[in-house]
């Protein structure tokens, strides 16, 4: 009980450094640029591995918010303010912290955004519904759980890839050379990038669209459950990788 507190407390706290950190990059011109830079690459790869046409919206948080998160982590480490260094625990302790603040800070961001899009999705629905009661055909309840059943393997593939981005990306930012730092970003980036767009290439045609839709074709690829299982195995290895060169480069 009392390390949960502590480890709270301290989850606070570099919640409150990257806040801080955060007002300091709003006058920051080059983090600016950089920043809509980035937010054009994201909406390259998100475009170009989940559809031929414009993706849904809830499809770039796939890599948007582990790439927000891992900025947050990153203006943590290596920004001015650096309120964790001055709290009296141990190394292993922060970078326990490290490692929980970015899946953290991933689920209270999907709740959020969640809680901001049921709001607004359900003020919409029931005005329109209440404007245009007499055109609505009720919808078979077989229709819903098929849209689930049909993307349910997708979504398990791009929570573990989630996953791995987290953890490769922490790891990386304990390295405190800030240009082997980026290179090392790149290149994950680049490898992780290449395996689903060479995923999306052998993808079959999703027999509810009539082309490559990456979440229905992947669900129902003859092949998506040796791949599962293979992206766990290879997450299981990276996951713990990482936690260990974590630990090497933060001592």
């Amino acid at each position: 009980m009392i390390l949960m507190r502590k480890i709270i407390a301290y989850q606070k706290l570099m919640l409150k450094t990257a806040n801080m950190n955060n007002v300091e990059d709003l006058n920051n011109k080059k983090l600016t640029i950089q920043l809509i830079f980035g937010i054009f690459i994201l909406v390259f790869m998100n475009t170009t591995i989940f559809g031929k046409n414009l993706p849904t919206l809830h499809t770039y948080f796939f890599i948007a918010l582990p790439v927000m998160c891992l900025w947050q982590i990153n203006s943590i480490f290596h920004y001015k303010e650096r309120l964790f260094e001055f709290v009296p625990v141990s190394r292993k302790f922060t970078l326990l912290n490290t490692f929980i603040f970015t899946h953290v800070f991933v689920v209270i961001t999907c709740v959020a955004i969640a809680c901001v899009l049921l709001g607004m999705g359900g003020l919409i629905t029931l005005l329109v519904f209440l404007l245009f009661s007499d055109n609505f055909e009720e919808v078979p309840i077989e229709t819903l759980t098929n849209i689930v059943i049909d993307t349910t393997k997708s979504n398990i593939l791009m929570l573990m890839v989630i996953i791995i981005i987290l953890f490769v990306g922490t790891a990386i930012i304990f390295i405190k050379r800030k240009r082997l730092r980026n290179i090392c970003y790149l290149i994950s980036a680049t490898i992780g990038y290449g395996l689903l767009y060479i995923l999306k290439l052998n993808l079959p045609i999703s027999p509810n669209t009539g082309e490559v839709d990456f979440m229905e074709s992947f669900s129902v690829m003859a092949e998506a459950n040796a791949i599962l299982a293979l992206v766990a195995g290879v997450g299981v290895v990276l996951c713990i990788g990482s936690v260990l060169f974590g630990n090497k480069m933060y001592e």
